[in-house]
């Protein structure tokens, strides 16, 4: 008797694939913030905390909204 794993397969194929996405969503969040901020010229102590929270609420977006 076999065990048929391919479901198992696909689940940790998605699983991957939106693992993906979701690191590629953070980091483009985190450059678009940075880049706004340094056109707006705001000081680099301050715009770090904004980078950060940009990237929190991103994660949190999809984290509640894709998995």
């Amino acid at each position: 008797m076999e065990i048929d794993f391919s479901p198992l397969e696909d689940l940790m194929k998605t699983l991957v694939i939106k693992a993906v996405w979701f690191s590629v969503a953070v980091i483009v969040a985190a450059v678009i913030v940075t880049v706004v901020l340094k056109f707006l010229r705001v000081p680099r102590f301050i715009s770090k905390y904004f980078v950060i929270a940009a990237m929190l609420g991103t994660a949190y977006y999809w984290a509640t909204h894709y998995f």
